[in-house]
């Protein structure tokens, strides 16, 4: 037991009123290196799967993985665990948290929750601005925006 825990429980039991416990969005993996890049390009796909993380290499890895953590970031995930092992995405949020996390969290709109989709859409928006001044491009965190929950509600294996 770690110091912590200690003085965790300490708290739950003799202040239980200093203590508010809420589940967290959070999910294990990939790799450091790994950014979620989905195929097809244009639709929203599970995070869950191995072929859909591109490897990059290893000078790559620190400038990736901040791209990922950034992506991370806006699809809402309270914490991600990156492991040198782990060729994919793992969540394993239990039912009840993943009600309780994504009760008030819209669904992606027009969204493949990735940069690859991201970008893509920036280059859109360049080629629409040529033709006229009056469109608006989506920012980044609206384009992320729910991604976080609906991977944890559509895992699926290798």
């Amino acid at each position: 037991m770690s110091e912590y825990e200690l003085y965790f429980n300490y708290a739950r039991a003799k202040f239980p009123e200093t203590v508010t416990l809420r589940p967290l969005l959070w999910t294990n993996g990939p790799a450091p290196g790994l950014l979620f890049w989905p195929n097809p390009p244009d639709s929203l796909t599970s995070d869950g799967r191995k072929g859909q993380w591109l490897h990059h290499r290893q000078w790559q890895h620190p400038s990736i993985l901040d791209y990922q953590i950034k992506a991370d970031r806006l699809q809402g995930y309270d914490y991600v665990g990156y492991h040198g092992y782990a060729k994919r995405r793992y969540s394993e949020i239990v039912g009840v948290d993943l009600e309780v996390l994504c009760k008030n969290v819209t669904e992606p709109r027009n969204s493949t929750c990735s940069w690859r989709g991201y970008e893509d859409l920036e280059v859109k928006f360049m080629q629409k601005l040529e033709k006229g001044p009056n469109e608006k491009l989506r920012t980044a965190k609206d384009y992320f925006s729910g991604c976080g929950c609906w991977m944890a509600k559509h895992q699926s294996g290798p």
